[in-house]
């Protein structure tokens, strides 16, 4: 089992359409028509940091100064304020919930544009992999948004999102490159699973850090792996729906 751009788009209800998340990290007043760092601050979040609540020259920002920003909001806000605490607590999710790592006090203000904690520790990793590993290939819910009372629910737009859940393509993030390997787990798809291929080898692109194309535009720099994600409709992998998704004999040979 992995986590699938079907499960971001039903738990999170994020969109798996559209544009990566992306842009640069440097030179703002290139690439946004002039306008500088500073000046996308006032405009999405009303409010410019100061030289103290930045780390350092970086505009690299302390999540408490977010909940500082954002205060309560009040009971019938108006829109600009709305907008302004939205963008400051989606701010603090990205650090604390969605992209933590050893820093996960602060964030870099380049997220602030877009609309918009877990633990790392190994031994929680293995123990949870413990837990998978016992529970058995029939007492699995393969496809638990299929449910009639989940349907009933979410907006349509998430049942429409079909052409990216199925494609196997790149999923970025400024200079991230991650691979959306969902032909490892067509299972979860509610398809029969096949004998696999070998993996795609990333390594080349996980020896990056946060310096890796800084001052350039990621779309544009990385465009191949950009085009990839633009074409992935035409990667979709076919879906062989079974009500019994149990492994063939062929499988299960090749596997053990």
């Amino acid at each position: 089992m992995m986590i699938t751009l079907q499960d971001v788009c039903y738990q999170l209800g994020l969109s798996i359409d559209g544009d990566p998340v992306s842009g640069c990290m440097t030179g703002w007043e290139i690439y946004y028509g002039g306008r500088s760092i500073e000046v996308i601050c006032r405009e999405f979040l009303e409010v410019v940091p100061g030289p103290n609540d930045r780390q350092g020259q970086k505009w690299t920002m302390n999540v408490s100064w977010f909940r500082d920003v954002c205060g309560v909001l009040e009971e019938r806000p108006i829109p600009q304020h709305f907008e302004q605490y939205t963008r400051g607590y989606i701010m603090q999710l990205i650090r604390g919930f969605l992209f933590t790592d050893q820093a996960e006090t602060h964030v870099h203000m380049r997220w602030a544009r877009f609309e918009l904690h877990n633990d790392s520790e190994a031994m929680r990793l293995r123990v949870w992999r413990g837990v998978l590993n016992t529970i058995g290939i029939h007492r699995v819910d393969w496809t638990p948004y299929t449910d009639p009372r989940i349907q009933r629910i979410i907006p349509r737009w998430v049942r429409d999102s079909q052409a990216s859940r199925s494609a196997v393509c790149p999923l970025l993030c400024f200079p991230i490159v991650e691979w959306h390997q969902v032909d490892r787990v067509m299972r979860q798809l509610g398809g029969l699973q096949h004998i696999l291929v070998a993996p795609l080898v990333m390594d080349d692109m996980h020896v990056h850090d946060g310096r890796y194309g800084r001052g350039e535009w990621y779309p544009t720099y990385l465009q191949g792996w950009y085009q990839m994600w633009n074409e992935r409709e035409g990667a979709q992998v076919p879906i062989h729906c079974n009500d019994d998704l149990r492994p063939s004999r062929q499988y299960l040979l090749w596997y053990f």
